[in-house]
């Protein structure tokens, strides 16, 4: 989530700052952009033990800022327009669900010149009627306060005079806990949108869009490693509700690589040992107690990076070649059983900060970041990252 709130407001600061007595200066400068939008549409029933429901609407309002070139990866981006949302949502059910407060960074990429463009965001909500065992029970939704709130959009953007747009299009939208707490079916919205946005300046699109001199990648493969550290409640869709937090450890080793583009790509292995399999393998007294071996698991993994400057957005894919947990929790046990594509798939989608160890050499870096674990389409744990690339 750092990464695009953060380049919202690099940008934001970039544009103040620019002094007007250059040409160039004010082809540079980004625009801004001011709207208001709203969403109506279903709240998917995943669920055999979903709440009943109606309509669901979420009203937005955004800033955004339409980059011009004033940075390398604008332009290696094709000029995306980078933001921050304020948003409220409704999910159809006010008594059992109630509502929800959040914001989204984001970034909209434009398909060439066509009016179409698509909008990617994740970020956070606050809920007012989280699952409580005692003052609502019925919530097998949502079970925290704070929880993820993300959103892809696609549609049009016409304008309706000099800086007067029009925007429509269709919108899905995710919400979930992270499965920081149980219950977490999470909510998952498909709706219609229509806006309006007013922009700063005349957009004639296409004419001020310059591009900074870029650097030239590091083709080189290098070693990168990274420490893993993650909470989440024991395995469970809707139960068992009322557990502990229990924390994952973790270390990643990989090989990354700079694209032409200067993402990069990387491919690795990672270590993950889960303090909760190993207390209910002992507790429960299952296969001798074995719990050493079921809290074991390793992935191996491909990933890609896609660089925003000093942000990152990962993208990572990975098999369960290491899962014995998985593989009884799956087939023998007295729980829920999943299917292949959570006992074998592990995916991640991260957000992170680079802090670069020389300015000459910008693929070495520091990074911090957090991440979402999933295990399919599950959600797994909320993941805290500190590695390096070497």
């Amino acid at each position: 989530m750092r990464f695009l709130w953060n380049s919202s407001l690099l940008l934001a600061l970039s544009y103040t700052a620019v002094a007007q007595h250059a040409t160039a200066d004010l082809v540079l400068r980004n625009t801004a952009e001011i709207g208001v939008s709203q969403h109506v549409g279903d709240l998917i029933r995943i669920h055999g033990e979903y709440p009943e429901n109606g309509l669901s609407d979420i009203t937005e309002v955004h800033l955004t800022f339409q980059t011009r070139g004033r940075r390398s990866w604008h332009a290696k981006h094709r000029y995306p327009a980078v933001g921050l949302s304020a948003a409220y949502l409704r999910f159809g059910n006010d008594a059992v669900l109630g509502y929800a407060v959040g914001l989204l960074p984001h970034a909209r990429f434009s398909f060439g010149n066509s009016p179409f463009s698509l909008r990617m965001g994740m970020g956070a909500a606050w809920f007012s009627s989280p699952y409580d065992v005692v003052e609502n029970p019925g919530n097998l939704v949502i079970g925290t306060r704070i929880a993820n709130f993300s959103q892809v959009w696609c549609g049009g953007i016409f304008p309706l005079g000099k800086r007067l747009r029009l925007a429509t299009g269709v919108s899905r939208t995710h919400c979930s806990s992270f499965h920081l707490s149980v219950p977490n079916i999470g909510a998952n919205i498909v709706a219609l949108n229509a806006g309006f946005s007013w922009m700063q300046r005349d957009d004639q699109t296409g004419h001020f869009f310059q591009q900074v001199q870029a650097r030239e990648a590091d083709r080189h493969w290098r070693p990168g490693v990274q420490l893993v550290f993650g909470l989440h409640e024991f395995q469970g869709t809707i139960r068992p509700v009322g557990g502990p937090r229990y924390p994952v450890y973790g270390l990643s080793l990989y090989m990354r690589r700079e694209t032409a583009r200067l993402d990069a790509v990387a491919f690795g292995l990672t270590y993950h040992y889960y303090t909760a399999f190993h207390d209910y393998t002992v507790s429960q007294q299952l296969d001798n107690a074995d719990g050493e071996r079921y809290a074991r698991n390793v992935v191996v993994f491909a990933q890609y990076d896609w660089m925003f400057g000093h942000f990152g957005v990962i993208l990572q894919g990975g098999v369960n070649v290491y899962a014995p947990f998985y593989r009884a929790f799956a087939n023998t046990w007295d729980l829920p059983s999943r299917g292949w594509l959570n006992v074998w798939t592990a995916n991640k989608v991260a957000y992170r900060y680079h802090f670069h160890l020389r300015p000459s050499d910008q693929d070495r870096s520091l990074y911090a970041g957090i991440a979402i674990k999933a295990n399919g389409g599950t959600a797994d744990f909320l993941e805290l990252q500190l590695g390096v690339n070497w």
